[in-house]
């Protein structure tokens, strides 16, 4: 019985010891304030656990490997063998069709008959020969149905309850015997068979045939999976069932006489209801306490080949209702999700499979449902919603999948552009690219603020093993400072991206994004939020750029345009004032003995607000006046700097008297 009872000891074996490890722990934490007594008898206790679990796991593995293993090795030998001579009998015009099933009910008898005597005395195989049997079995009986060479009646429709018949007998058996050798050996079979149905020409007992046998072995991978946790049984019946539905069933075979409706309906709702089969098995399995690492594996896989499938034929066949498809599978993901975070340890894999799947699957029903501009507004908001999720369970899988959303988003809504077909809103008229950039950027900096104010990080002592530890600390775990600078970046560059190309010829271009920097940069003052300072900081430097383009390569109209100069001014006020708050950020950072580095790097926004107002004033004023006037600003800036002791201001005021030297002598040259 050593091949029949190893599965059933080990797994009585881990659930004794999980008992014995939670009494041990309970006893742990009740010994501060108890006698010496119980001290010593914790660490008996626990001694006594490590011995029994060191003696029994070595057995274990040792009757596993030499009785299951073995015998498993045994019965794919058989089963090759077995395979090799009924082709050999099939193809034989030697022997009639009643004699050929005779010869297979012959050895199915003989193997049945071998594995009933000799399963109590021990025998390594008798399990393996038993399965074989049962196998042979319900082949031979499908065979004189529905194989050609040895069918003993055209379309014998009652042949499927009879084969079926054959196939529960083979799963009951496995069943009690809590044998998978036994259901592995009779599912290799009853798939082989459905592929034999469905490659010869497809009629409706066969394509009936192969349906059922289907439906069988997913509620089989069900019922092992509750009763023996056979979860490698479960894994191949789904590749198995999703390999030839996607294979033979995806299209209808046109000798197959129904309507087109009646196929596909029941196509697709013999691909859910197995779906849903291996989703519970998937729940039943993860809500217990042991956590298999496979688990997730099996409903990810389960999710993305069904929706896979299915969506293929809802486009081929209603491409309008495809967006009811996918919100009613997120519904059920979400229910999946709920039920898996009800037992078992707390955000564990599953809940995170079935929540982040269900996710993909609403984005990809809003856009479906919505047009595009309401539906990259709706993508945004989905990312604060998960940013939400993230901040209160701590699962790093909610932040991944926004900080995907977010880049998608970002440059789909570069995409709109071209979009200007006006908006109307309470009474305004705003063009689409722009209500869409703006509301998108707006959302992407409130993800910034909640980033950088309420993110906060998960030691590995709060982690725990089936949930936080998933993409823990990898080059995808971002921390809230870098998560609140990525939305921040990329709620500016829209905003700069889309004003650029609207106005790529307007003169007032640099204005604009100088505006918008300054509404920006308040927005990040008022929530405490540098990374929105930043994203301004972007667009100020872009202001700048597109000033000193418009100059150097002239565009008619730039310095013509009315208030230029005050404009000009205002930019350059601006630069400064952000030095300012720039000086006093890096003063957090300044180090002794580097004095120099921090001066260089602080003195740069200075220095570009200063160029820009003494390159106006040797624009703009007269030759005679342009030395005076960038000499005072060059004596301004220095006694500004000399109370202030901000090096940038003097090295600014400098920079102007070095301008108005240069002047003066032109001057005197011309």
């Amino acid at each position: 019985m050593a091949s029949i009872e190893a599965d059933a000891r080990i797994r009585e074996l881990e659930a004794q010891v999980a008992h014995l490890s939670g009494v041990v722990d309970e006893l742990s934490a009740r010994r501060p304030g108890e006698g010496e007594h119980e001290h010593h008898l914790v660490d008996d206790v626990r001694r006594r656990v490590d011995q029994v679990i060191l003696a029994d796991v070595d057995e274990a593995i040792e009757t596993h490997v030499g009785a299951v293993w073995i015998s498993r090795l045994a019965a794919v030998v058989i089963m090759m063998a077995l395979a090799l001579a009924a082709r050999t009998t099939f193809a034989s015009q030697e022997i009639e069709e009643f004699g050929k099933a005779l010869i297979g009910y012959a050895i199915a008898g003989t193997f049945i008959g071998y594995g009933l005597f000799f399963e109590r005395r021990r025998d390594l195989f008798a399990q393996s020969i038993l399965g074989c049997g049962l196998a042979v079995l319900y082949f031979t009986t499908y065979a004189i149905f529905f194989i050609p060479q040895m069918q003993l009646q055209a379309e014998p429709y009652w042949g499927i309850p009879i084969t079926m018949a054959c196939l529960i007998t083979l799963v009951i058996m496995a069943h009690v015997r809590s044998s998978e050798t036994v259901a592995g050996v009779g599912l290799f079979l009853a798939y082989y068979t459905v592929y034999l149905s469905c490659s010869q020409t497809p009629t409706m007992s066969s394509h009936f045939h192969a349906i059922a046998t289907c439906s069988i072995l997913a509620v089989t991978a069900l019922i092992f999976q509750i009763s023996h946790r056979w979860l490698l049984f479960t894994w191949v019946v789904m590749c198995a069932t999703y390999g030839l539905h996607g294979y033979f069933h995806m299209e209808q075979p046109p000798s197959l006489p129904l309507p087109a409706d009646v196929y596909f309906w029941g196509s697709n709702g013999f691909l859910s209801a197995c779906f849903l089969l291996f989703t519970v098995a998937a729940i039943v399995e993860g809500r217990r306490r042991a956590y298999r690492p496979m688990v997730a594996p099996l409903a990810a896989a389960n999710i993305i080949v069904y929706y896979v499938l299915a969506s293929r034929s809802l486009e081929a066949h209603y491409p309008d209702h495809l967006w009811i498809f996918q919100v009613s599978l997120g519904v059920i993901l979400l229910a999946c999700a709920l039920l898996s975070e009800t037992r078992g340890q707390r955000s564990n894999y599953l809940f995170q499979v079935f929540a982040l799947s269900a996710i993909v699957v609403f984005t990809l029903s809003l856009r479906a449902a919505l047009a595009t501009e309401v539906f990259l507004i709706a993508m945004a908001l989905e990312c604060t919603a998960l940013s939400l999720f993230y901040l209160y369970s701590g699962v790093i899988g909610f932040k991944v999948i926004e900080l995907v959303l977010l880049m998608v988003t970002g440059v789909a809504v570069l995409a709109t552009a071209g979009m200007t077909d006006p908006i109307h809103l309470w009474g305004w008229t705003v063009p689409t690219n722009r209500f869409c950039g703006t509301a998108v950027s707006l959302l992407f900096l409130v993800n910034a603020w909640l980033y950088e104010k309420f993110a906060a990080a998960r030691g590995p002592k709060s982690r725990t093993r089936s949930g936080h530890w998933f993409l823990a600390d990898s080059r995808l775990d971002w921390s809230g400072s870098a998560m609140a600078m990525a939305h921040a970046a990329v709620g500016s560059f829209v905003i700069l991206t889309l004003t650029i190309l609207e106005l790529s010829e307007a003169p007032e271009l640099p204005f604009v994004l100088a505006a918008e920097a300054m509404v920006i940069c308040l927005l990040g003052l008022v929530l405490l939020t540098p990374q929105i300072c930043v994203g301004a900081v972007m667009m100020l430097v872009a202001a700048h750029v597109c000033y000193h383009v418009f100059i150097w390569l002239p565009l008619a109209g730039f310095e013509s345009q009315q208030n230029y100069m005050v404009y000009t001014v205002s930019l350059s006020a601006l630069t400064l004032l952000g030095a300012h708050v720039w000086e006093r950020y890096l003063n957090r950072f300044r180090q002794v003995g580097i004095d120099w580095e921090h001066h260089l790097i602080a003195a740069v926004p200075f220095l570009i607000g200063t160029y820009l107002l003494t390159d106006l004033l040797f624009r703009e004023l007269a030759p005679l006046h342009v030395a005076a006037a960038q000499g005072g600003l060059g004596l301004g800036l220095l006694l500004i700097g000399s109370f202030s002791r901000y090096t940038g201001v003097k090295a600014s005021g400098i920079l102007a008297m070095m301008f108005a030297v240069r002047s003066f002598y032109e001057g005197l040259n011309d």
